[in-house]
């Protein structure tokens, strides 16, 4: 809904909290490990080149892996198309948070 209306991703994820026509602010964080997604506007290499890694989990909470929202940047008046994926550990560079 935000890149519909603003034709970019935020700078910060705490825009995407409160989407228009929902009530309660959206809980960002893992209900398995308890904490707070991590957003990277610019994205993480996903599992192709023109993929990227935009929001996921902080740990690797899910049997060693992490889930993830992953896009593909749009062409010209097309609709970003966002795909929820779990990643393996390995995916993600050493330290990230």
């Amino acid at each position: 809904m935000y890149y519909a209306l603003h034709h970019e991703l935020p700078a910060d994820v705490q825009a995407l909290r409160h989407p228009p026509g929902v009530a309660r602010p959206l809980d960002l964080t893992c209900p398995v490990s308890g904490r707070a997604y991590t957003y990277n506007r610019a994205g993480l290499v996903g599992r192709t080149l023109d993929e990227r890694i935009i929001l996921y989990d902080a740990a690797p909470s899910h049997d060693g892996m992490r889930w993830a929202i992953c896009i593909v940047e749009p062409a010209p008046g097309e609709p970003l198309i966002a795909n929820v994926v779990a990643l393996p550990e390995a995916r993600f560079p050493r330290g990230a948070p």
